[in-house]
């Protein structure tokens, strides 16, 4: 799969539907070479639906809609992912808008973007696959965007001359609109010559000018006030956890995910431990040589620390990272309130773990728990602060708090750092997709589980006193963990699915199957990842992952690590690849 032809099926799907629609901005190398965002503009009343059909032709051809964010009234900016065959992350961001908004006020309507729409033309004069406004609309489209933007480089001023000398009329009336006669005659100049450097130089009197013209409508005001109440209720933006012992690369891994670009937010930023009131997230942090060379405070200091802690994550999350989130930012946070339980040397903690334990209760949890894992003598390799003995406590410990979060993944550190970050990019995107998923209503598989499994689950998920009991005797069921919305349960009888069990999305489990811990007493249970098939009777048992897309045979015993992909019978046979 690649970016032309996920446009290539989105724009014959549009055509079929019969939806009036067009390509605004620079499309002369669509569908073949894509260099920003892909801006659609639709009738209002189609914005729902097109965002839907852009979910169903991503998913038929195995991407995933990560990101869904109204930056502007009346508009839906996606982002698509997925993974090609060697591993690497490809994105497509499509911006679907109505009317055309900045900052609150209406440049265009979407009926006058629409109308008089061509079909767009190469310069063998095939077409295109796809439909354009009418030359005077783009011509004025993207001028209104550059000159808002306050950005026109040259390939812009190209695009612009060209639509200009398809109707220079219509320009000349269009741009009589938004300015007067002096910045007209300006505008009309450079289009006429290809010449754009006295407009460059005059973008902030003309962006200045555009805006004071165009004043806030009361049905523009309210509904700005709607939107920005949407982005504060349901932030767009992710907090991320990176833990791991010393020597797992936890440093190296922040870093490269905090650079680079990231259609999938605005930016991004980082944070060491905590929020720190009073001080800047980029405040750097002094390094730490002998983590563990200072003796534990006492315990009325340790009990003070906590709740110092405890407050400073309260509060610091609601005034410094709350608005960041709001604002569609990355918090990528280098250690969490958790590492006074694993590591409590390092922070001087002499107290009860329990303290620690009940403080936690009031922290605001990340989005995405990621935990670098690596075998002792690794981590002993790349940094020797503390000894071996603890470096592997602290591994346990790690991998026993991924064990138990709901939205965790651990990662292998041992691979070169390109692997690890890709790895870890890939499971914020998958988080976003889940989140987007349920917020946009997106359904991703057409089977639909019966009544009685629906009656069993939902008494699974919400604990009813008495009557959750008695469904789960009746179906001889015992469903304890964490249930995603596309669980298909098709036969829900004699299924035993441990509380530390993590199941995937659009996982397919059959009757008589247990998904358990393997040692008696033992909390750690299987994490099951995306579109994973469990047949009748199957065992999977202790603290393995199952790869996305397996399957697991009827009466199968898994034990073992199974990879993504893979069809595995018996005990742990493995015995062919699934197609990609």
């Amino acid at each position: 799969m690649d970016h032309a032809t996920l446009l290539q099926d989105l724009f014959r799907l549009l055509d079929e539907r019969a939806i009036a629609y067009c390509v605004v901005g620079d499309w002369r190398d669509l569908p073949q070479l894509i260099t920003g965002d892909v801006d659609l503009v639709v009738e209002r009343s189609k914005i729902g639906a097109t965002v839907r059909w852009i979910h169903d032709v991503a998913t038929r051809a195995g991407a995933r809609v990560v990101q869904c964010l109204e930056h502007e009234q009346n508009s839906c900016f996606l982002v698509l992912a997925w993974r090609r065959p060697d591993g690497q992350i490809d994105t497509l961001a499509i911006d679907v808008c109505a009317d055309y908004f900045r900052i609150g006020r209406r440049m265009l309507r979407a009926q006058e973007i629409l109308a008089g729409r061509r079909s767009a033309t190469g310069v063998d004069g095939r077409s295109l696959g796809f439909t354009v406004p009418a030359a005077r609309t783009a011509f004025i489209y993207y001028l209104v965007k550059r000159i808002d933007k306050r950005s026109l480089n040259e390939r812009q001023g190209e695009y612009l001359t060209m639509e200009w000398r398809s109707d220079p009329e219509g320009a000349v009336e269009q741009l009589e609109r938004f300015w007067g006669p002096d910045q007209v005659a300006l505008l009309a100049r450079a289009a006429a010559n290809g010449e754009w450097g006295a407009v460059r130089a005059a973008l902030p009197q003309l962006r200045t000018i555009l805006r004071w013209r165009l004043v806030h409508s009361p049905q523009a005001v309210v509904g700005e006030l709607r939107r920005r109440w949407r982005r504060v209720r349901a932030p767009t933006g992710l907090l991320v956890a990176l833990l791991g012992a010393d020597g797992s690369g936890k440093s190296s891994v922040i870093a490269a995910l905090a650079s680079g670009s990231r259609p999938e937010f605005r930016r991004a930023s980082t944070l060491h431990l905590r929020p720190r009131l009073g001080t800047f997230l980029s405040k750097p942090r002094p390094t730490v040589q002998r983590p563990h060379a200072a003796e534990p405070r006492g315990r009325f200091l340790s009990v003070l620390k906590v709740i110092l802690f405890t407050l400073d994550y309260i509060v610091g999350y609601w005034v410094k990272l709350w608005p960041r989130l709001v604002r569609s930012t990355l918090i990528l946070c280098d250690r969490y309130f958790d590492d006074l339980l694993i590591d409590p040397r390092r922070y001087r903690y002499g107290g009860s773990p329990l303290a620690v334990v009940r403080a936690r209760w009031f922290v605001p949890r990340p989005h995405l728990w990621l935990v670098l894992d690596a075998p002792v003598h690794v981590l002993q390799a790349r940094k020797c602060e503390v000894s071996s003995v603890e470096s592997a406590r602290q591994r346990e410990g790690y991998l026993q708090l991924a064990a138990t979060e709901k939205h965790s993944v651990v990662i292998d550190s041992t691979q070169p750092l390109v692997s690890v970050v890709e790895q870890a990019r890939w499971a914020i995107m998958e988080r976003l997709a889940q989140r987007t998923a349920r917020r946009m209503g997106f359904t991703t598989r057409a089977e639909q589980n019966p009544a009685t499994t629906r009656a069993l689950l939902f008494f699974c998920r919400h604990r009813v006193p008495v009557l959750s009991r008695f469904m789960r005797v009746l179906f001889n069921s015992d469903i304890y963990c964490e249930l995603p919305g596309d669980l298909l349960l098709p036969h829900p009888y004699g299924i035993v699915i441990h509380s530390a069990a993590r199941i995937g999305a659009r996982v397919t489990v059959m009757q008589q199957v247990t998904i358990g811990s393997k040692d008696p007493g033992a909390s750690v249970a299987p994490v099951l990842g995306d579109d994973v098939y469990v047949g009748a009777g199957a065992r999977i048992l202790g603290a393995v992952r199952i790869g996305d897309g397996a399957v697991i045979g009827a009466n199968a015993v898994v034990t073992r690590d199974v990879p993504a992909q893979v069809t595995v019978v018996g005990a742990n046979r493995i015995v062919r690849r699934s197609a990609a």
